[in-house]
């Protein structure tokens, strides 16, 4: 999906239950993609397009993904 422009995000949906943690899902994913961190940082700046939460929100976290 990613690959044909589909905005992919990475998530938890229920960390107790599914025994997970973010950093597990990346780690997963970099293993079954040998996706990188350009890759990440892409990702989480979709999925920060895509959360709700004020501009100011969102400036101050995408300076956080800056490299």
């Amino acid at each position: 999906m990613d690959r044909r422009g589909v905005k992919v995000t990475i998530n938890t949906d229920d960390p107790p239950f599914f025994h997970t943690t973010m950093a597990r899902e990346y780690d997963e994913l970099h293993r079954a993609f040998d996706w990188d961190e350009g890759q990440f940082r892409r990702l989480a700046a979709q999925a920060l397009d895509a959360a709700f939460c004020d501009a100011d929100t969102k400036a101050r976290i995408a300076k956080l993904l800056e490299p």
